[in-house]
């Protein structure tokens, strides 16, 4: 029965966090919250009471506070002396308490114990506190200040303990803080004033990420920005770095669209997006020694502009061994140029000692067809690729000097000579062909300039096209030639024109050498324009002759077992009178 009542409890939890709750007329109002503490709710006020820590929950695991079926009830949540800690997820997405009070025995306040508590406004910091774990207080939307006591004990901020509080505007935190987790306030979109502990080197790591800051002084004891600490502050104007800042961590300042100016004349490091698309930051004073990552300043368009103005050409040189000069023109503080390059065959760049606005190599023959492109990088550490180019030179030059020619044999298996002229150095040649009715290209085992390939059948129609490399791979194609014997296809009787009576037939005959030869008749009635295909397929034509056909022409095309055709002349069927 008991087990039966826990599994009902249970569901009933899961539809008030998703739904909302109706409570109901059996539902608990008191029993125990831990070993030595109870709990009891009586019109809208929670009451917690005892000695000692509360019990831990958790929204994930479905173990919910047992006063949650009065969640959206609770006006005040009254914590009495005695109590220690306030358990996690205690209060979790309560959003009917406006108010808690907390006693002066508390030193730990359990994580996400009043997320999402979007109507709480007031809250107590007892100085005993010591340790406030992860987003205890966030999405608290209510909440507009946070202040702790001056003689705060307070050392240990857990992740995003106030993170997403939108109406937060000012916090007050101790000074005796020595550890914060990252994102503290972050979003607190309308967090106008916050300060820094003293005990702290280091900003937090997203610490007021998102915050309405116009303006920051960071203290003295601070030598590092933390990763993200003021990203995304777009009403954020001005910021004073004392000497102590040494360190700017990734992203420290990233999307700060108002600030405009910042002296980091005492910051050794600067990481990368440190300022990304600081759109307005138009001035900025650095150390001569600083050492700034890539990217830094990536999106800041009013920061000593770089830009490309003249982009590197292609060179062709004369001869083998002459020098070749790329230039490229940008404009911008205090600019380095990269030059990498990559020799033909090869996969990989590689860096050139090269780092000038010229770039002068003699071109070798390893060097031919060599690409290359300059990184223009700037003072903030901002870079412009340019364009790839090529350099090559004229000469020795390779040409083609005598094409290869379609050749026919006099008779079936014999020989093909087949020769392509050629000036160059060390060239190399590599014939392919393809046969007739293939898909695909053949490289053939021969590697001169001359070819002699044996016409058989198989072979008949054959394309041939040679590729001309030279030492320095540069690379030429012939024209491609085609391979054909004299099959012996002739007409030796050409069909004549012919006379009849209407009604009678026309009978046309034709008489051709040739191996495996197809007849295709074509007709044109007078007056016609076009040629019909007959459905005669002999050596034979006959056609009942009508006066509609008299004047009729016909002629015959022969094609043979190589698809090589003749064709006859063309006669005319005409009705005797």
């Amino acid at each position: 029965m008991k087990k039966l009542v826990s599994i009902i409890l249970a569901a009933a939890v899961l539809l008030s966090m998703a739904v909302g709750f109706t409570v109901s007329a059996s539902a608990a109002t008191s029993g125990k919250c831990g070993d030595n503490v109870s709990w009891s709710y009586s019109n809208g006020t929670l009451t917690i009471s005892g000695s000692g820590a509360m019990y831990d929950y958790g929204s994930q695991s479905g173990n919910f506070s047992p006063w949650v079926e009065h969640k959206d009830n609770i006006k005040n949540i009254v914590i009495g002396e005695g109590v220690t800690s306030i358990g996690a997820y205690a209060f979790y997405y309560e959003k009917g308490p406006i108010s808690a009070q907390l006693p002066s025995t508390l030193t730990v306040i359990g994580g996400h114990a009043f997320q999402s508590c979007s109507n709480l406004s007031t809250v107590n910091f007892p100085k005993a506190v010591t340790a406030i774990n992860a987003r205890a207080f966030a999405d608290c939307d209510a909440l507009t200040s946070v202040i702790f006591p001056e003689d705060s004990q307070l050392t240990k901020f857990g992740e995003g303990v106030f993170e997403y509080c939108d109406g937060l505007t000012t916090a007050q935190i101790p000074d005796s803080l020595t550890s914060v987790g990252s994102g503290l306030f972050r979003y607190c979109k309308a967090l106008v004033s916050v300060n820094i502990p003293a005990q702290l080197k280091t900003v937090p790591r997203y610490f007021v990420e998102g915050a309405a800051l116009t303006s920051y002084t960071i203290p003295d004891t601070i030598t590092k920005i933390g990763e993200g600490a003021f990203s995304y502050c777009d009403k954020l104007t001005k910021v004073i770095l004392p000497a102590s800042v040494k360190t700017l961590d990734h992203g420290s300042f990233r999307y700060c669209f108002g600030l405009t100016s910042i002296d980091l004349s005492s910051v050794m490091t600067i990481k990368t997006a440190a300022f990304y698309a600081c759109r307005d930051l138009a001035s900025v004073i650095l150390n001569d020694k600083v050492k700034i990552e890539s990217g830094a300043f990536s999106y800041c368009p009013n920061l000593d502009p770089l830009k490309i103005t003249q982009q590197p050409k292609p060179v062709t040189v004369t001869n083998v061994g002459d020098t070749a000069a790329l230039t490229i023109e940008a404009t911008g503080k205090d600019l380095k140029y990269d030059w990498y390059y990559q020799n033909s065959g090869e996969t990989e760049w590689t860096k050139s000692i090269c780092h000038t606005a010229t770039y002068e190599f003699p071109v070798t023959g390893a060097r031919y067809g060599r690409r290359l492109y300059c990184v223009v990088t700037d003072r903030y550490m901002r870079t412009k690729k340019s364009n790839t180019v090529s350099v090559y030179f004229k000469n020795p030059g390779l040409n083609i000097t005598q094409q290869p020619v379609n050749t026919q044999v006099a008779k079936v298996g014999d020989t093909a000579t087949v020769s392509i002229g050629v000036e160059g150095e060390g060239v190399k040649y590599t014939w392919r062909y393809i046969n007739k009715g293939a898909s695909t290209w053949t490289e053939s085992s021969v590697h001169k300039a001359t070819v002699n390939v044996a016409v058989t059948d198989a072979r008949y129609g054959r394309r041939m096209q040679c590729i001309v490399k030279d030492k320095y791979n540069r690379t030429l194609y012939s024209n491609i030639i085609t391979l054909t014997f004299d099959t012996g296809l002739k007409i030796t009787q050409q069909p004549v024109d012919t006379a009849v009576a209407v009604g009678e037939s026309a009978k046309l005959k034709i008489v051709a050498e040739g191996k495996g030869k197809t007849y295709t008749w074509y007709y044109k009635n007078a007056g016609a324009y076009y040629w019909t295909k007959s459905s005669c397929t002999s050596s034979s034509y006959s056609t009942a002759m009508t006066e509609a056909r008299d004047g009729r022409q016909v002629y015959c095309i022969v094609t043979d077992k190589y698809s090589v055709s003749v064709e006859s002349d063309i006669v005319t069927l005409s009705v005797t009178k």
